[in-house]
């Protein structure tokens, strides 16, 4: 029980709101509590790891979301992390069109983010709480959707370096739900410790 208490056991958090902000996301996370609890939500897991450490225009780390039990994501993004005046602004691109859903760990390492897909308005922007906890989400209806009949989308995420809660939803142009959890935020839980490993280029 000790054991496996250290392994859950979220990393410190960083004084600095965007150090704050990578060292909780950095890992491997799922929701297969509130999966087994509620099966309106699917069981998913989610990885964030670091690239080009070296590099000075913020932190970037690959994003990849899987059904529990698959070999491969389905969803692969690349988000670059950069402080704000007043929290933390995580920028959202798209690898280059081509690139292969599953490529391997040399291929990501020679990518040059200058061929990366910009998602315009669809930066998430977090805001350092009272209670430790970083929160915030998408500006308005800034990020378009095309994804089942949706016009926009809108992004909420917190964070408290156990636990990432994301709201994914799509909305037409009416302000009608289209997509995404109708009850509440996924939950995803760490599953380990920070991944130590880094993809370099």
């Amino acid at each position: 029980m000790t054991l496996a208490a250290c392994a859950h056991r979220p990393p410190p958090a960083p004084a600095d709101p965007l150090a704050r902000v990578a060292t909780w996301l950095q890992g491997d996370f799922d929701n297969r509590a509130q999966a087994a609890a509620d099966p309106r939500f699917l069981p998913l897991r989610l990885r964030w790891t670091p690239l080009w450490p070296e590099r000075d225009d913020g932190r970037w780390f690959l994003v990849e979301q899987a059904l529990a039990g698959a070999a491969t994501p389905y969803r692969r993004r690349i988000q670059r992390l950069q402080a704000e005046r007043d929290g933390v602004r995580i920028d959202v691109f798209l690898l280059p069109r081509g690139f292969p859903d599953a490529a391997a760990a040399d291929a990501l390492a020679a990518l040059d983010p200058e061929t990366l897909r910009p998602q315009p308005g669809c930066a998430v922007y977090l805001h350092a709480e009272a209670d430790g906890r970083l929160r915030g989400g998408t500006a308005g209806r800034d990020c378009p959707s095309r994804l089942r009949g949706a016009s926009w989308t809108r992004a909420d995420v917190e964070l408290d370096g156990e636990r990432v809660r994301s709201w994914d939803r799509g909305f037409d142009a009416d302000g009608n739900q289209v997509w995404g959890s109708e009850i509440g935020a996924y939950e995803f839980r760490r599953a380990g410790n920070p991944q130590e490993r880094q993809v370099r280029n």
